[in-house]
């Protein structure tokens, strides 16, 4: 009975003194940006296919950290040419993240002929978030846009 209660109590103990260091944990207050941006600019240009989604989700979410500028071509080539909606969707929010002029007119033009109802629509909201409403009422009368209505 002695046994048993010396095992529980130091249980009980661990899983308190683990719990309390998982609460208390926190990120570190230091990053080195420079070297994460050009980690993400690497991981963007492989050729494996996982490591560029986690790469594109991490420019995402440090977006306003991070320049990964240099890799741009290649996440408008997977959205340009990927098969997968998603895949698509996701290397678009990336390049509306990395914000580059040249991008966004090659995603004006893109709006015309984009067969996505779903991307097109992407692609008219990142044009009126970026102050091209020009671009998006021009092309008004394409069918998966006609359903937006526009101020």
């Amino acid at each position: 009975m002695r046994q048993w209660f010396l095992k529980s109590a130091a249980m009980i103990i661990a899983v308190v003194f683990l719990s309390l260091h998982v609460v208390l944990a926190e990120e570190p207050t230091e990053t080195d940006w420079d070297k994460f941006s050009k980690s993400l600019v690497k991981a963007l240009q492989s050729n494996n296919e996982g490591v560029q989604l986690s790469a594109m989700q991490l420019v995402i979410k440090y977006g306003d950290k991070v320049d990964v500028s240099a890799a741009r071509y290649r996440v408008m080539d997977i959205f340009m040419k990927h098969k997968d909606q998603k895949v698509r969707q996701l290397a678009l929010v990336t390049s509306y993240v990395i914000h580059n002029p040249f991008d966004l007119g090659l995603l004006e033009r893109q709006l015309k002929f984009e067969e996505d109802a779903v991307i097109a629509r992407q692609i008219a909201a990142i044009m009126v978030d970026s102050n091209r409403l020009s671009a998006v009422k021009n092309y008004y009368a394409y069918e998966p846009l006609a359903s937006i209505d526009f101020p």
